[in-house]
Parts: structure tokens; sequence; C-alpha cells
């Protein structure tokens, strides 16, 4: 079982001890023990020179977010640069398992302009999801239509009152049936960014 919401991420660094079994002059052998299998993760696609990095359109992150809140097809790591494109450039953390002791998994921040996108990948079989959708710029439009720069009142008047406010972010919770908590930051009245977290078992 995995986690099912990473609303809250906590990203420490994994420090991996090298242990030295040392002889003691006995000729007995200790029994074998088989290596865990693990999948490698999706490999890193060459970024692309970042002054002539193609941004992802409008419809392609549209369709994205819609997939991801309405399960339609695979939001796996190749289904996102395979819908967006190549990223300007990727990052990688490292994430306890919090369902899965011992097991350590990757979030891969994906960069494009005025767009980011984190996506899970499990050590155990190289499965993947995306967790996370950022839209920084009005280029960019969610499927309620909501656009960075909207101001306060006109968020509301289509949303509704938030369900909490977090250090003056808006949360909505479980939005489209329970698949994504919706963000909203702001710069002074207008809208800053939208964040999508989305749920996945």
């Amino acid at each position: 079982m995995m986690m099912r919401s990473f609303a809250v991420w906590t990203v420490g660094l994994i420090a991996v001890g090298s242990v030295l079994l040392g002889g003691c002059g006995s000729s007995a052998r200790a029994p074998e023990r088989p290596e865990p299998s693990v999948m490698p993760a999706p490999p890193v696609p060459e970024a692309p020179d970042e002054s002539t990095a193609a941004r992802p359109t409008p419809d392609a992150v549209q369709q994205l977010v819609e997939a991801a809140l309405q399960g339609r097809q695979p939001t796996s790591y190749e289904a996102v640069v395979h819908r967006l494109g190549p990223p300007q450039r990727v990052t990688a953390q490292t994430v306890d398992n919090a369902y899965a002791a011992g097991q350590v998994d990757t979030v891969r921040t994906l960069y494009y302009p005025a767009l980011q996108a984190r996506v899970y990948i499990r050590s155990d079989d190289a499965h993947s999801f995306l967790i996370q959708l950022q839209l920084l710029a009005s280029f960019y439009a969610d499927p309620n239509g909501l656009r960075v720069d909207m101001a306060q009142q006109a968020v509301r008047q289509q949303l509704g009152a938030p369900q909490r406010v977090e250090n003056g972010i808006w949360v909505y919770e479980n939005v489209q049936q329970g698949a994504a908590d919706l963000r909203l930051s702001w710069d002074g009245e207008h809208l800053r960014a939208i964040t999508y977290v989305f749920h996945f078992s």
C-alpha cells in the first residue's frame, strides 16, 4: 500500500552506509542471499537548450490534468513526458515509502516554462504516478477555467470559499470526486500559482 496523498512533502537526505563483514579465520562460508529485485527508474530525457525549449500547449496541460483527475489514461513518468515534451531540466529527490519499511523511492520534478510537474517513482517496480502539477502563468488554464492573475473575488465566485487556508494558500480538498487537492497561492489579491496535488492508491 502506498501513500494516498502527497500534500506535504518531507524529503531528507538518505545516507547509505556500507557494512564490511570481516572473516575471523574460519573457512566456513556464510550462505549467499539473493539480491532483491529492483526495477530501474525510467530514464531522464535529454533536456533541450533552455532558451529554445518549447513550452507545453494549453491543450496538452488541460488534457493531462483531466486524465489525472478522471483516471482515464496512465499518468506515468513516460506519459507525462510524452504529453508535455522534454523538460528544461529534471531534479530527483529520495523519499522513504511510508508503507514499505526500508524502501526508498524517488520524486522527480520536471521543469517547463511556467509549469512544473512532480512524478513519484517506486523503486521496487518502477511504477510511477503524477502527484503534482503547478501552473505559473496565465498562458495555462485548469479545467475549471482558472488562470494565474485572476482576482480573488472572481475565484471565490467560481469555486466558493476554500475548505481551509494555510499560510495564505487557499486549499480546496478532494476536488473532482476526491481525485486531488487544489491549492491556490496569491500575490496580493491576484492568483500567483495553481497547484494540483493528485491522490493515488
